[in-house]
């Protein structure tokens, strides 16, 4: 019983070995450990051992047409998303020898709604990255040669970064020679960083280079520490640099390995303006504690605006000229202000600029973007800010006066027609008396409103007169109170044409463009303002939805005392 048992413990320990070799057109392939790489348009080329792979065309559906190059052969291909595709360089040879390449994942365009011009042409900026593995040789051990840079980019001119590179061995064997060449894209170096770690700068080429005689042993790395930072004064045309790492290295029998890597860089804009305003405020003040408005307690009726300016670069700007313009609908605390400050900004300084508003009507609102001019190096720049939004709540009445004529003869009478609007947040009580133009009498028709008024509601209010007189009459502006004291709500007027009273027959019809249409007359019963409130008014104030369920609240209790009789009398 014991021998099978150790025979299969055996078999359980060796199945791993055995199930790691591949066969390949009868021969047995064993794979280095993968790099991955990322193939693109700006980066068409990548490097694994002497296998040169490179990106010829992407189409729209996940496929990308390779090249695979090795000691001058080349072979073609398509990759397709999570698929495995073999290179074969075998020829005579009795081991494999080629390259395997695993597509995780390529770029594809799928929108039905926006398809490409042209079928297999992807639209921009395609990308394939892949897995990579080279066939080890029988009985030979190979080095392994991969770029790692990072940098930690300041962004800003005259501001130093540092960037790290570290060449790595993750082979098996060593490499007994290489060199690296960095082009830094008309940044500037540390020159004597450079000579202290026996690196080279060429500043017409804007490249660094490095030699090694010594061996690169396998799984070991050379780590190179530069320092960069982006010329003063700015080229106005640039904002990016395109740093490109190259390394060549020979092994012992004179293989030459290569791999490049490529790292982008961008500059800080140069002035950031940050525009802040109070989200939300209030016409006048108002003790909301009913639960219905719990959420703008607090809210006053001055609107703040802030507005941050910094310079994102190291070094100063002068004579920076800040501008804003106030909301359409606010007014400014203090009408003094002018909304324009001219000032200094050092490297990296913040400064903040302030004013107050105050909210003519209710509504929502974007506020324009504050704008920054500025001369750097003999060239304008300007710079704006985002532009914020706020809410203003409260009660705010659109009121409008207009004639249904122009002109009318002193025999006839003319409609006066208002219309009163509710475009605030909150319910309002309003007296309204309307000021008969000169000269003129009632006809019939009542000229004052006292009531409520919810959001969104309109009312009308409608007469008739006629004049004493010829000539131009002004449409006077209504007598106008609003109930609560406890806040303030506001209100806008916008007259109407004047009319002109004649003997003749010069009376014409107003255009329909410039006056409300007539509507039906509506009998709104006086109510006095300075008369005492009764209970119903009170309620009707401040629960205006109670208003509705009184007479059935007083319906029941009738019916209630009835019932009560009708037991006792029994």
């Amino acid at each position: 019983m014991k021998k099978p048992f150790i025979l299969l413990i055996l078999l359980l320990i060796l199945l791993p070995a055995t199930s790691s070799a591949e066969k390949i057109n009868d021969l047995d392939v064993e794979w280095e450990s993968s790099g991955t790489y990322t193939l693109s348009w700006t980066s068409p080329s990548a490097s694994r051992g002497d296998y040169t792979i490179k990106a010829i065309d992407f189409d729209w559906d996940g496929h990308a047409s390779v090249s695979v190059t090795r000691r001058g052969e080349t072979q073609y291909g398509v990759l397709s998303s999570d698929e495995t595709t073999v290179f074969n360089f075998t020829r005579n040879s009795t081991t494999f020898q080629g390259l395997k390449i695993e597509a995780d994942d390529i770029s594809s365009y799928n929108s039905a709604s926006d398809p490409p011009v042209n079928t297999g042409t992807f639209p921009c900026c395609p990308e394939a990255k892949i897995s990579v593995s080279a066939a080890k040789e029988a009985g030979q051990k190979k080095p392994v040669l991969e770029l790692v840079p990072s940098i930690d980019w300041d962004g800003r001119s005259g501001y130093t970064s540092s960037m790290n590179i570290q060449i790595k061995n993750t082979g098996d064997a060593q490499f007994s020679e290489g060199n690296i060449t960095i082009n830094i894209s008309g940044l500037k170096p540390d020159e004597r960083e450079l000579s202290d770690n026996a690196l080279t700068y060429n500043p017409l080429k804007s490249t660094i280079t490095r030699s090694w005689d010594s061996p690169l042993l396998a799984n070991n790395s050379y780590s190179i520490n530069i320092s960069l930072k982006p010329p003063v004064p700015p080229d106005p045309n640039r904002s990016a640099f395109i740093i490109k790492v190259d390394a060549y290295f020979r092994d012992s029998a004179g293989r030459v390995y290569n791999t490049a890597s490529t790292s982008t860089v961008s500059l800080n804009q140069i002035i950031n303006i940050d525009k802040k305003i109070t989200s939300a405020t209030i016409i006048g003040e108002r003790d909301l504690d009913d639960e219905t408005h719990r959420g703008l307690i607090g809210l006053g009726k001055i609107t703040v605006v802030n507005i941050y300016v910094t310079n994102l670069q190291g070094y100063g700007i002068r004579s920076v000229n800040l501008t804003d313009e106030v909301i359409d609908g606010f007014r400014l605390v203090d009408n003094n202000t002018k909304l324009q400050w001219v000032f200094d900004l050092n490297g990296s300084e913040k400064k903040e600029f302030r004013y107050e508003m105050i909210a003519q009507r209710t509504g929502s609102f974007t506020a324009p973007a504050a704008t920054a001019q500025w001369t750097g190096w003999g060239i304008s720049k300007t710079a704006s800010s985002s532009r914020p939004s706020t809410r203003v709540y409260g009660a705010f009445v659109m009121l409008s006066k207009n004639a249904n004529k122009l002109t009318f003869n002193l025999n006839e009478s003319i409609n006066i027609s208002i219309r009163l609007e509710n475009t605030g947040d909150f319910p309002v009580g309003i007296n309204v008396a309307d000021i008969l133009p000169a000269n003129t009498s009632l006809v019939s028709g009542n000229t004052t409103f006292n009531g409520y008024l919810r959001p969104a509601e309109s009312v009308y209010i409608t007469y008739d007169i006629s004049a004493q007189g010829t000539g131009e009459r002004e449409l006077p502006m209504p007598y106008i109170s609003f109930w609560k004291k406890d806040y303030s709500a506001s209100y806008s007027f916008v007259p109407g044409k004047n009319i002109t009273v004649t003997t003749g027959s010069k009376a014409q019809q107003v255009d329909n463009a410039t006056a409300f249409p007539t509507p039906a007359p509506t009998e709104v019963p006086e109510v006095p303002a300075a008369a005492p409130k009764s209970l119903l008014d009170i309620i009707s104030e401040k629960a205006p939805w109670l208003e509705g369920a009184i007479p059935i609240v007083m319906l029941l209790v009738t019916i209630i005392l009835m019932l009560m009789l009708h037991v006792l009398n029994r």
